[in-house]
């Protein structure tokens, strides 16, 4: 069984497992193709045993990886040409997946491929932790809806639009990334996030409309995350601000240092206090809850796009004195630099504070003084 405390998927198709105790990092690819490796752009568990990772790739393909033998062991191409994922989970053996194009699917357990035209082009798809045929989705000009999988191909909520601004002109949507307040009902708080960086708080069971709307900042908000147990919730935008937010007192509490790029996912553990950030400056990093401070950082060589929390080998593995560099074990040449000779510079060495000294007049051929 393999130690690897996070998974991250990367542009470049590579899974990579990352250890901390031993900070070391590893990559996995498909060996069986010569051609390109399509980007992995969703990954989820298959079950709440973290033994198998359902990866989304570019292309619409769905692959699974074993993190007993780590190894990729079945391919589905159900979803084949669909479009770019921009949701995917599995539940009992059934795909939920959904598309840029705006299509949400659902492979049913009579193998039967339920689709939906969610209105528009969708941007995030997310289930309900709780009731996973309790589904979000969410995109540019197309609002926040609902839909249980297990009834009809009819939202079961659609947002409603803010009112018109001052100059009477349409208030643009456009939703990035989508929480869903864990619950057992039918009618969970949700929360979205928006190129318009705006945060908003939806109570299905009171309104339509968002009961708070809250600017952050001045950049696209692209990932949320929701800290378990605790009303509130931590914000990425496209600059490398990660900030954490009070869904009650409807305010920033502060920032984490230390992000650089542009923020593509983010994820809490459910029961320890450390959240992980991946994005486009290649490194992951986890930071402290409570202080939120960086406790590790790895390079990881290729840009980011979703990770996964091994829950329980993080609790096993967490390193006494964490560093903040990291072995890629695929390419590390280290030793080979080591062990080169060093050729020290053979150019003169440069000669500093020359005085040159002028002569106070000068002469011209014909004896004229100047």
């Amino acid at each position: 069984m393999s130690s690897y405390n996070i998974w991250v998927g990367s542009q470049l198709g590579t899974l990579k497992g990352v250890q901390f105790k031993d900070n070391l990092t590893f990559s996995y690819g498909d060996h069986n193709t010569t051609d390109k490796l399509p980007e992995i752009l969703s990954m989820s568990w298959t079950d709440t045993n973290e033994k198998e990772i359902c990866l989304g790739l570019q292309n619409g393909n769905v692959k699974h990886f074993s993190t007993d033998t780590c190894c990729y062991t079945t391919n589905w191409d159900g979803f084949a040409g669909k479009g770019q994922f921009t949701g995917l989970h599995h539940h009992d053996g059934c795909y939920i997946g959904c598309f840029d194009s705006g299509e949400l699917y659902y492979n049913s357990e009579d193998s039967n491929l339920m689709k939906i035209n969610t209105g528009g082009q969708t941007s995030k798809m997310t289930v309900n932790p709780l009731n996973p045929l309790l589904t979000a989705t969410g995109g540019k000009q197309n609002n926040l809806k609902l839909w249980d999988l297990s009834k009809s191909k009819e939202a079961v909520f659609k947002a409603k639009n803010m009112p018109n601004d001052m100059l009477g002109l349409q208030v643009p949507v456009w939703i990035t990334d989508i929480a869903i307040v864990p619950c057992t009902h039918q009618q969970p708080e949700i929360i979205t996030v928006s190129k318009y960086h705006k945060v908003q708080i939806y109570d299905s069971r009171t309104q339509k409309r968002p009961v708070s709307v809250t600017e952050l900042g001045n950049s696209p908000l692209l990932s949320i995350a929701l800290v378990p147990n605790q009303r509130k919730i931590i914000v990425g935008d496209n600059k490398g601000t990660m900030t954490l937010f009070d869904l009650k007192t409807k305010r920033p509490i502060g920032n984490f240092k230390g992000c650089t790029g542009s923020i593509r996912s983010i994820v809490c553990h459910p029961s320890e206090n450390v959240v992980a950030v991946c994005g486009l400056d290649r490194y992951l990093r986890i930071f402290d809850l409570k202080t939120r401070q960086p406790k590790y950082k790895f390079y990881l060589k290729s840009k980011l796009n979703s990770l996964l929390f091994h829950s329980q080998l993080f609790k096993q593995n967490k390193r006494e004195h964490p560093t903040t560099e990291s072995n890629d074990t695929d390419s590390d040449n280290s030793d080979v630099w080591d062990g080169l000779e060093t050729i020290e510079d053979s150019l003169p060495k440069k000669v500093s504070n020359v005085v040159i000294v002028l002569p106070l007049y000068a002469t011209t051929p014909s004896g004229i003084v100047l």
